[in-house]
């Protein structure tokens, strides 16, 4: 189906009918879903988000379903699902996760019934949220008869279609817990409010999490009318956030917002002080880091213009605050990276951050014909420092449960990234005026109104 700008969702059941004593297949039919003004009451934000699609319900009416519906048209019985499976694995290409359940019709069960429709439930008689009727592929309403010869399988696969959006905001991690919350696993919808000085994907190959900053306060507006909920984060005052850059946001566990972005962009800075001469140093140090190139990036000396370069080499970290980032390293696996080099010595990596309680590996080398040593298990849901002799390898990889892993930290503040052709006089003032592939928060600003919205449709096929 063609990507929408919403979460698109629905449901199919699939009808296998089998031979009671050898389960070879008689049958096949399919259907897709209605979804019922229920499903979206308690779907967003219900008291019964997890439970909804907990049992399938079957019935005889063959009346076509409407949203309005609050329970199947000629009721027969109800079984808990069982077999129930998720899949990631046409996330990245198509945006597409699912949920997949079960339930089994026994020889020794509703016979002499006719079946013509189905539905999705709390239980087996209450609470209905979708419901269909049963149909052949020409999508002829059809009805299965259901006797002690036959043993029926209803599968029900309920998709989750991700929005079409641009690369500024990204479902970052399968089984995450937004794709959780929307598939009906997870009760809560997991608000997050991280902002991080670095990126956590593999743009570019590189990688790394960066300082992080968690906004006070949220508040969740639910609108099961309109299908959507709002997330409004806490303004941040002038002491908030300020970690040498804002360049990425974690609204909710699962999604990644780069920033800039179309909607909050980056300005120039102009003119900020970064030191004064002494009349030997040529090496100066801005505020904050990520420096790129738009024609802009110009130095003064007593507010006149000088010869000097900017190193760009760091653009993916503010080096000046303790920022990480590793080059992926190609054939050794996603979690091997190259550290990066600042003149003549290699970055340093203090520490590790391992976001739950699980196990992982570290290992480093100094160069790639050598064989990776092992140095440590990272465990916990905290930092662990990296002992002092292995802070300066170039290349390290991570094993194990590396997808708890979060960030790598450093040590690199007051790393140079201005060098002037020439030293500045004693006590001549020294400006710089620079573009940053970041958001200037420091205690010189503000940033308020930062909110999310989710909004989901229903697919309606063709």
């Amino acid at each position: 189906m063609k990507r929408d700008k919403k979460t698109i969702i629905h449901n199919r059941f699939d009808f296998v009918v089998r031979d009671a004593k050898t389960e070879k297949v008689i049958k096949e039919y399919a259907s897709y879903n209605t979804l019922l003004n229920t499903f979206w009451t308690n779907y967003i934000a219900g008291a019964y988000h997890t439970s909804l699609l907990a049992y399938i319900q079957v019935g005889d009416s063959g009346t076509t379903p409407v949203a309005t519906d609050t329970a199947l048209g000629g009721w027969i019985g109800g079984k808990a699902v069982t077999d129930i499976t998720y899949d990631y694995s046409d996330l990245a290409a198509n945006g597409i996760a699912t949920r997949r359940c079960k339930i089994r019709l026994e020889a020794s069960e509703y016979n002499g019934t006719t079946i013509r429709e189905v539905g999705m439930a709390k239980d087996d008689y209450n609470l209905l949220v979708t419901k269909s009727l049963i149909k052949d592929s020409n999508g002829n309403t059809l009805a299965i008869e259901k006797d002690a010869l036959t043993i029926i399988d209803i599968y029900a696969t309920f998709f989750i279609y991700l929005p079409a959006i641009s690369g500024d905001f990204i479902f970052n991690r399968a089984n995450s817990g937004i794709l959780r919350w929307m598939l009906c696993a997870d009760a809560s919808l997991p608000v997050a409010r991280t902002l991080y000085s670095n990126y956590t994907t593999f743009d570019d190959n590189c990688w790394g999490f960066g300082e992080a900053y968690s906004i006070p306060g949220h508040s969740l507006t639910f609108d099961a009318t309109n299908k959507k909920v709002t997330i409004d984060f806490n303004d941040l005052g002038v002491s908030g956030g300020n970690i040498g850059g804002l360049c990425m946001f974690q609204p909710v566990t699962g999604v990644i917002i780069k920033m800039p972005n179309s909607i909050v962009t980056s300005s120039l800075i102009e003119k900020e002080i970064v030191g004064t001469g002494d009349g030997t140093n040529k090496d100066f140090v801005t505020d904050f880091g990520r420096l790129v190139d738009k024609g802009n990036n110009k130095v003064y000396v007593d507010d006149v213009e000088v010869s000097a370069t900017f190193n760009y080499a760091m653009k993916y970290g503010a080096i000046t605050d303790a920022k990480p980032i590793l080059k992926h390293m190609e054939g050794e696996g996603d979690y091997a990276f190259e550290n990066i080099t600042i003149g003549t010595s290699n970055l340093p990596l203090t520490s590790i951050f391992c976001a739950s309680y699980q196990h992982i590996h570290l290992y480093v080398k100094d160069t790639l014909e050598a064989s990776w040593t092992y140095v440590l298990d990272v465990y916990s849901s905290s930092n662990k420092a990296i002992p002092a002799e292995h802070q300066l390898h170039k290349y390290i990889k991570f094993t194990e449960q590396t997808y708890y892993l979060d960030r790598v930290s450093t040590s690199s503040a007051g790393i140079p990234n201005v060098t002037l052709a020439v030293a500045p006089a004693i006590d001549a003032v020294v400006t710089v005026t620079y573009d940053t592939n970041c958001i200037h928060k420091n205690s010189d600003t503000v940033l308020n109104d930062l909110s999310m919205q989710l909004v989901f449709g229903e697919y309606t096929p063709a």
